[in-house]
């Protein structure tokens, strides 16, 4: 399974297992993204594109339940801090930890439910609404 095969390949890090894609009230910011050469050369280490496109690919095909998470660590690929590779490396420990979950469809006609969450000017950096 994908996910596994994710799991396995950063398996190095330490992994937090999450029942929650994001913690609530956690909030990214560039504030949090490295600010000297030394603090950058550090963080190139980590393969945080590598990651945030395994779980990009994940949101776009089987889990859209990762999307708004992956949204937001997605702003931060070109310049990421510890924080936001926390964050990537608990999305990961979620997806794991919840790799059961399935999408149904079945040919019977289904009661739509739908729910809404919206937000205005959420980011912290540029006060935009976030989708996801």
């Amino acid at each position: 399974m994908y996910i596994d095969e994710i799991h396995r390949r950063f398996s190095e890090y330490l992994i937090p297992f999450s029942s929650l894609p994001i913690s609530k009230g956690v909030v990214f910011t560039r504030s949090q993204c490295p600010q000297t050469n030394h603090e950058r050369e550090e963080m190139a280490e980590f393969p945080y594109r590598n990651l945030l496109g395994c779980l990009s690919f994940l949101a776009n095909r089987t889990r859209p339940d990762i999307s708004y998470t992956v949204n937001i660590l997605s702003q931060y690929q070109n310049n990421p801090g510890k924080e936001h590779w926390k964050g990537l490396l608990r999305l990961l420990g979620y997806v794991k930890s919840t790799s059961f979950y399935q999408l149904n469809l079945s040919c019977f006609k289904p009661k739509i439910v739908a729910f809404s969450d919206s937000d205005f000017a959420a980011s912290r950096d540029d006060h935009v609404s976030m989708g996801g």
